[in-house]
């Protein structure tokens, strides 16, 4: 029988589940993104900053020296009469400068420790958020499996119900019950593959990877046994 708009759902019989890296990998891929690295930069330069503002409290020595001819006359350029040499020695040490290199040293250190303390929680909530994708993507991936035997059995029944009506052994009841249930079970299907490329979507994000940007080969690269 006739049930009006039908919506052909055909492609989903080729659909591919996704393959995912190992989850170690993809644990170790996460803390490496980008803006977490960029977060451990800035705080080797806070600590470089500080340790420069640490040394200009510190005994500074330079040493200078020259040689040279001190002459007017061209000609009398290789005289080593006119031969001269200079050298000098020099001690500085910044004894009080108003506690002004302390306090900025202090405050470098500071925001180091700050920036490497937003570091560690941002590695901590990615490794959280990895960790929910990955479960999301293998509860998607067992949705779609069962959806998949329920969607080949709804199917059967239907053509059961079907011959069954032919031969006067079941109702339009029974077909057009057969019918929702089948599409029911297409439904619970795609709901399952939308979940799972979801997941996987939310996978690559957290990686650091773009839209249509392949694996890197560390993560997709075959262990050795």
């Amino acid at each position: 029988p006739e049930l009006g708009v039908d919506v052909d759902l055909s492609w989903l019989a080729d659909a591919e589940i996704p393959d995912l890296p190992p989850v170690e990998r993809l644990l170790e891929a996460s803390a490496r993104r980008p803006d977490l690295q960029a977060l451990d930069k800035d705080a080797d330069v806070f600590g470089r900053l500080a340790g420069i503002e640490r040394s200009r409290l510190l005994p500074e020595f330079r040493f200078t020296g020259s040689m040279g001819v001190r002459t007017i006359d061209t000609a009398e350029l290789a005289n080593d009469e006119f031969a001269s040499w200079d050298a000098g020695l020099y001690f500085e040490w910044t004894l009080f400068d108003g506690k002004a290199s302390r306090a900025r040293a202090r405050q470098f250190e500071a925001q180091r420790r700050q920036t490497e303390a937003r570091a560690e929680g941002a590695r901590r909530v990615a490794s959280r958020e990895m960790l929910e994708a990955v479960d999301a993507f293998e509860r998607g991936v067992a949705s779609f499996d069962v959806a998949t035997s329920a969607v080949a059995e709804a199917d059967e029944a239907r053509r059961v119900a079907e011959e069954s009506m032919r031969w006067g052994a079941a109702t339009t009841l029974d077909v057009l019950e057969s019918e929702r249930t089948l599409r029911l079970v297409r439904l619970q299907r795609v709901e399952a593959l939308h979940d799972v490329l979801v997941s996987y979507a939310q996978i690559r994000f957290l990686v650091g990877l773009l839209p249509g940007e392949p694996w890197p080969d560390d993560l997709t690269a075959e262990t050795a046994p």
